[in-house]
């Protein structure tokens, strides 16, 4: 009798599905105990779906890292010299991840089934525990890390990728050419996050792979499966109807019933709007309606974050027409072997208008002075910052000196004292500030990513920000800002238009 019973149950574990929908613990989102694991549907759609690739954006506590956590510790358990990994975004996540996910998971593997569990650690045990790492005695292997260069994984999980890259650039860079890149064309790589941001290698990864899904087009092994699993497929995320839904809140979910195509509950809105009151803005990040609103939203640190937000409500960012009776004025970041950027805007009443935007890289100035001349414009001011009066020594003589050979008169700004004088001059000047959405596209995304450098080791924000590919475009606006400040232009121009107007290239 006994005999048979223990063939039943090594004719159960044969089965992956039913192991992991029989053998696992995990611990709640409220409570200390151990439940057992169950495939919710989204980690069953990644199980039914599953492809050497995946990329998932994701609202939170879906239990995506969980899913990958119980796979990739199965693998190591029935099979045998395997390598599994998980990269958390910080020290202490990765610390939790394998107490929670890893460690306590095996610790209670079959604890319902005792013959079941006697049977598994007569097979297969224990035979270290180094750090955020399992040994197993049939080879197999399981560690949890912030980064794995060295080994051959045959699973990998990335968790909050987004975060990673937003706020670590360098340490995404080392993920991706370190980690990914060393991983063999067989492994089976996942990696998950929230939106951080319309930057990185995460937003590009989901972008290409989303547009690879729309298009139908047949995979490669190389190529990633996107995931999306927006806030509104999981059950648990509904409230009473008694809770109040405020007006702003009915027309998103109208706006968004239109595009979806779908219906939203009562209990939805209610639950949505709850969400709305506790994080904003961030609640589209957090827990995304759709995969491009995700992305939409400013990033963590980012100094015009409220600013931007402001003016997308206010109407400030949309389209933008050019005034033919008005002048364009240019303001610039000058690089040396490094990014140009310039803003082209207008003057009207109280508001000054960007009607367009330029960046290039690794170009000579006069390249710039036949952009200008290329547009239709007719120009008035042209500022600078004060490195235009730097001295080139390969021409000989100071970039504005050669600017002014060519036709381009600069007006040179004053160096502000400090960086965050430079920072508050922007900010103090935004609410008159309207972009065209189209055509200052680049801008406005460096606008919205520049950013507070992250500082690791305190696991916080530095007070100074991160230079980096956004900065160049913040620059060349504040020397528009600071312009103003200095008394090159003055608010409520309209009536010197006459005057003020001139083209420098006629």
């Amino acid at each position: 009798m006994a005999k048979k019973k223990q063939q039943s149950l090594v004719r159960l574990i044969k089965s992956r599905t039913w192991r992991l929908n029989n053998l696992y613990h995990i611990r709640p989102k409220e409570g200390s105990s151990l439940i057992p694991f169950r495939l919710n549907w989204a980690q069953k759609e990644l199980y039914d779906g599953m492809w050497n690739r995946a990329i998932v954006l994701k609202a939170r506590q879906l239990g995506v890292t969980t899913f990958y956590s119980i796979l990739f510790l199965d693998d190591c358990l029935f099979n045998p010299n395997r390598e599994a990994g998980i990269i958390a975004d910080t020290r202490e996540n990765a610390e939790e991840i394998f107490r929670t996910k890893v460690k306590d998971v095996w610790d209670s593997v079959a604890r319902d089934i005792p013959a079941l569990r006697d049977l598994i650690y007569s097979t297969i045990r224990l035979e270290s525990e180094q750090g955020k790492r399992l040994i197993f005695s049939n080879g197999s292997a399981f560690r949890v890390s912030t980064s794995m260069r060295s080994g051959t994984l045959s699973q990998l999980l990335i968790t909050e990728y987004g975060k990673i890259c937003a706020k670590e650039p360098e340490k995404a860079r080392e993920v991706r050419t370190g980690s990914i890149e060393t991983l063999p064309r067989d492994a089976l790589l996942a990696i998950e996050s929230t939106a951080m941001g319309n930057e990185g290698d995460f937003f590009t990864k989901c972008r290409d792979a989303e547009l690879d899904t729309l298009s139908k087009r047949t995979l490669t092994t190389m190529d990633y499966k996107f995931f999306f699993f927006p806030w509104y497929r999981e059950k648990a995320y509904t409230l009473d109807t008694s809770a109040r839904v405020p007006p702003d809140v009915e027309d998103y979910f109208e706006k968004q019933s239109k595009e979806l195509s779908r219906k939203f509950s009562e209990t939805q809105k209610a639950w949505y709007a709850k969400k709305v009151a506790e994080l904003g803005e961030d609640v589209k990040r957090e827990y995304p309606t759709t995969a491009k609103e995700a992305f939409e939203q400013s990033i963590e640190g980012a100094y015009l974050s409220r600013h931007l937000q402001t003016a997308y409500l206010e109407q400030r960012i949309s389209t933008i027409p050019y005034i033919r009776s008005l002048p364009v004025h240019t303001s610039w970041d000058l690089g040396i072997n490094d990014t140009t950027c310039i803003w082209f805007f207008q003057v009207h009443q109280d508001c000054v208008r960007f009607i367009d935007y330029y960046e290039n890289a690794d170009e000579g100035l006069s390249h710039y002075v036949n952009v200008l001349k290329t547009k239709d414009y007719r120009y008035g001011k042209n500022l600078a910052p004060h490195d235009i009066e730097v001295r080139d020594f390969t021409i000989g003589k100071t970039r504005k000196e050669f600017a002014r050979e060519q036709g381009l008169i600069f007006e040179t700004v004053p160096r502000p004292n400090d960086v965050m004088d430079k920072i508050e001059s922007v900010r103090n000047l935004f609410p008159q500030f309207y972009f065209d959405e189209n055509k200052c596209a680049r801008g406005l995304t460096c606008l919205k990513n520049y950013r507070k450098e992250w500082d690791d080791k305190n696991g916080c924000y530095k007070n100074r920000p991160l230079h980096n590919w956004a900065s160049h475009g913040f620059d060349a606006l504040s020397t528009c800002s600071l312009g103003f400040e200095a008394g090159y232009l003055a608010i409520k121009q309209l009536q010197d238009v006459a005057v003020a107007t001139y083209d420098v290239f006629k």
